[in-house]
């Protein structure tokens, strides 16, 4: 007997690379976020650093050249966590992105996997049909031998 070949098994092996290329993309996005992440963490504990350096030379006095450089400062961290803020919402966009063409691929991956399987189905029937003959013949055979 013949062994079963799906004639789509190529593409079926394509589809699952490029399912795997892409959930590495995703794995990868997802690191890039959290690294952004971090930095805005980073950001925010700096500002409140500074803040926290701000009231307590203010109430405790010093130059007001001292307290606006602080100030000035602060205005900076603040725009460079605003920018952040703006590149978290570009990685998860990204993100986003990419988890739609996975679930596109996954469900061409689904629709060959069916086909296959519904061809390998097609294709043990027919065994099962070929089986029957031979028996069929075996016995119709055996039946004329014991009548001579």
């Amino acid at each position: 007997m013949v062994n079963f070949k799906f004639k789509y098994e190529n593409l079926l092996n394509l589809v699952e690379k490029k399912e795997n290329d892409i959930k590495n993309a995703l794995s990868c996005a997802y690191n890039e976020l959290h690294l952004e992440e971090e930095k805005l963490y980073i950001l925010k504990k700096e500002e409140h650093n500074y803040f926290s350096i701000l009231k307590d030379k203010s109430s405790n006095g010093c130059k007001l050249s001292t307290l606006k450089n602080i100030d000035d400062y602060i205005k900076n961290l603040h725009l460079k966590i605003k920018r952040q803020n703006d590149k978290i919402a570009e990685k998860k966009e990204k993100i986003q992105f990419i988890k739609n063409k996975l679930i596109e691929i996954s469900k061409e991956k689904k629709i060959f996997e069916k086909l296959k399987e519904k061809k390998f189905e097609e294709y043990k029937t027919f065994l099962k049909l070929e089986e029957d003959k031979i028996i069929d013949q075996l016995v119709s055979y055996n039946n004329k031998s014991s009548r001579w």
